[in-house]
């Protein structure tokens, strides 16, 4: 989509009413047109480049979702609050305060082994504390990126602390836990009360976070909201080499060579199919080497695409595929709602919590089976009307993904006035 596609007004990004800072102010007992602040520990990404495409009214065009921070912006201007941006140092970027927004950058310290990690962590939390209290904030929004054993930190100047999980703390789906993973979730039970209230990408990040916190808080689930296409997109229809795409973080526990091999098993059998592999990771170069000895020119990785790139990607495939190993901590996969913007159906692991939300056009496998995602994407293969069955019904399921009313930004209203009361 144009980032200025007049189809998408800047503002209909979140819905909240015409009173909500006059709400908001009164649940925290101060006076009507007393200054609201909130701070928003941000996880990786340019957050002050998406402010400026949002000074300017339109969404960021280098990402295909709708920004959170964008929709903060926003509810900012509804509302009448200043925002405190607090986020990793980016290159070009600086300490920047116009009056509206403020953007205090922290230092990611490196670390190369468990002791090291503990301190850049701690390091870390200390840093964003400190921005923080000069801020002195009326909320808090910390992002699962930041450590879970810091979030007690946050509320010590009085501020309430709202809990954004776009991450799971385990694997969808595994019902037999680690050591490790359950020492961890031990100390969850204790950190997480210190939220008032939390915001939750997807279902399964939201029952986990009830798990731990014993159903005491209270939680608002958001939809993931897409950028509305410039022009209308009909069901996509195979041409004379059907792609299949991979679209993500180029990742071992990303199951790339599971669908690599699922192809391999299926390549002669249809002379007719091509692979994509697109996107960045530590795995690129791997990718890379498996691709030549496969020695299959219908085999490609087009590396890191830009959102316009994903859109014009997307628009000519055949099924997407989103092979996630029991081994990543999956928090939904945004590129199944992207698909499905486009009417691109998708094969799912188990260990993807994207199900819920496609349970019409999404197809589910075992993770870490090679075998059963082949024959996932055997059957869309051997019969092209259930592929285009299942494209038509992405694209009826992809509308939720435009419910504006639905967005992180319309329920941090919400989550605020709750924590408000708390």
């Amino acid at each position: 989509m144009d980032a200025k596609n007049p189809h998408e007004d800047i503002s209909s990004i979140v819905v909240a009413p015409e009173d909500a800072g006059e709400r908001i102010r009164a649940s925290l007992g101060l006076a009507a047109g007393e200054e609201l602040r909130i701070s928003y520990i941000t996880g990786p990404g340019d957050v002050q480049g998406t402010y400026v495409h949002w000074l300017a009214g339109e969404l960021d065009p280098r990402v295909p979702t709708v920004a959170k921070t964008a929709m903060l912006y926003e509810l900012c201007r509804q509302i009448t609050a200043r925002a405190q941006l607090v986020a990793d140092v980016q290159p070009g970027c600086s300490d920047f305060d116009d009056g509206n927004v403020r953007f205090d950058y922290i230092q990611r310290h490196r670390f190369s082994g468990a002791l090291s990690y503990y301190w850049a962590s701690i390091r870390r939390i200390y840093d964003a504390r400190q921005a923080i209290k000069r801020f002195s904030p009326h909320f808090v929004i910390a992002c699962t990126d930041f450590p879970s054993y810091g979030l007690p930190v946050l509320t010590t100047a009085g501020a309430k602390l709202i809990f954004s999980l776009h991450n799971t703390f385990w694997t969808k789906g595994l019902t037999v836990l680690s050591l490790k993973e359950r020492l961890a979730n031990f100390g969850r039970e204790f950190w997480l009360q210190s939220a008032d209230t939390a915001l939750c990408t997807s279902l399964e990040c939201e029952l986990q976070f009830q798990r731990l916190t014993k159903n005491k808080i209270k939680t608002f689930r958001n939809i993931p909201q897409q950028r509305r296409p410039a022009s209308p997109v009909s069901a996509n229809k195979p041409g004379k080499t059907r792609k299949i795409l991979f679209l993500g973080r180029i990742e071992d526990a990303k199951g790339i060579y599971d669908l690599l091999d699922a192809y391999a098993s299926l390549s002669k059998k249809y002379q007719d199919i091509e692979l994509v592999f697109a996107g960045a990771g530590a795995a690129a170069q791997a990718l890379t080497n498996r691709i030549k000895e496969l020695g299959d020119d219908r085999v490609r990785y087009v590396g890191k695409l830009s959102a316009d790139e994903v859109f014009a990607e997307l628009k000519g495939t055949y099924v997407n595929i989103c092979p996630t190993r029991n081994a990543f901590k999956e928090g939904l996969a945004l590129v199944c709602i992207e698909a499905a913007v486009y009417g691109v159906p998708s094969i799912m692991s188990t260990a993807v919590p994207a199900a819920y939300l496609l349970p019409d056009s999404g197809e589910v496998y075992a993770a870490d089976s090679v075998e059963e995602l082949t024959a996932a994407l055997d059957k869309f293969l051997q019969d092209p009307a259930f592929q285009s069955q299942r494209s038509q019904k992405a694209l009826v399921e992809s509308q939720n993904f435009f419910r504006r009313d639905k967005s992180w930004g319309s329920y941090l209203y919400l989550a605020m006035l709750q924590a408000a009361s708390n």
